[in-house]
């Protein structure tokens, strides 16, 4: 959904797809769009209708390449960090009643 906010195009026009390597057993039925990587090809072989000219890809391209982070120790770290705020920011607060923890 970045991508798709950062270069404004409409929704209808991005197709996402989650991709699992190694050896993940899903435990329910998945959309079709959520695949193992032995899959990923095939579902993206059914997206062929054209919807942007070559020159839109490039420019589209320019934009996604513009906005990229660069690569490096750096950046992974704060990426990880980034994560480890969202995961605790998710994780319930300890509550305090009468000067002790209740869990």
């Amino acid at each position: 959904m970045a991508v798709q906010y950062s270069i404004d195009i409409p929704s209808e026009l991005i197709y996402s797809v989650i991709v699992f390597i190694g050896d993940s057993t899903f435990k329910t039925t998945m959309p079709e769009n959520v695949t193992y990587a032995r899959g990923c090809v095939e579902y993206i072989k059914t997206k062929n209708e054209r919807h942007f000219t070559a020159e839109q890809v490039s420019g589209i391209v320019s934009v996604i390449e513009a906005g990229r982070l660069s690569r490096g120790l750096k950046t992974n770290l704060a990426h990880n960090q980034h994560v480890k705020t969202i995961i605790q920011s998710r994780q319930p607060a300890d509550v305090v009643l009468g000067g002790k923890k209740n869990f």
